[in-house]
């Protein structure tokens, strides 16, 4: 496989929930990875000599297409000889893959609803079937934890207040009884007092 001539493209169903889009971009990338190891370049080491798996040599753009215009770009890709890889509902909602290849064997081809599909072939082919198509834009992550709790900043107080670090991640403290105040802080409102 000539990796300067080929084209490695996913597109999904535009309508899908960010997560449920991560989802099938990894199940069809996964697939695409079985049947072309040579997608997936060899391991590397960083600077401190940590060993780290290799990772795709292609780019991997992530299109989006009208639900209904799914099985019409998997019918085009395979009439150009490229190679096609569907995920469907079906897939999507089976508990085992067992389940899954019952439910396919069961389902004819024309009532099938694709959630996405991957596409790898010669670079000016797949260019030409899905070049036109936009990039699938995921909605903005909600608000921080930070970002939640504006009061705290606005009444002069850090949003960090109370929670301390451990070697995995912020936490609170069990509670003693006493308010989580700073020590000179207190001394200060007593002498006030």
């Amino acid at each position: 496989m000539n990796l300067d001539s080929t084209k490695f493209a996913i597109v999904l169903d535009g309508d899908l929930p960010s997560g449920v889009a991560a989802n099938a971009a990894a199940v069809l990338s996964l697939s695409v990875g079985r049947a072309f190891p040579d997608i997936v370049g060899p391991a590397v080491t960083d600077g401190d000599g940590g060993a780290h798996p290799g990772i795709t040599q292609l780019p991997i753009p992530v299109l989006r297409a009208a639900p209904d215009a799914l099985p019409d770009l998997r019918r085009k890709a395979a009439e150009r000889g490229l190679y096609c890889v569907g995920f469907t509902h079906t897939a999507r909602t089976a508990r085992s893959y067992q389940a899954y290849t019952q439910r396919m064997a069961a389902t004819p081809l024309d009532d099938l609803d694709f959630v996405g599909i991957a596409i790898v072939g010669e670079r000016s082919a797949v260019d030409g079937l899905c070049g036109a198509l936009p990039t699938l834009r995921c909605p903005p992550l909600p608000p921080s934890d930070i970002q939640t709790r504006p009061n705290a900043a606005r009444r002069g107080r850090s949003p960090w207040r109370g929670l301390t670090r451990s070697d995995t991640s912020w936490h609170h403290p069990p509670r003693s009884g006493r308010p989580l105040v700073n020590p000179g802080t207190a001394r200060r409102h007593r002498l006030r007092a």
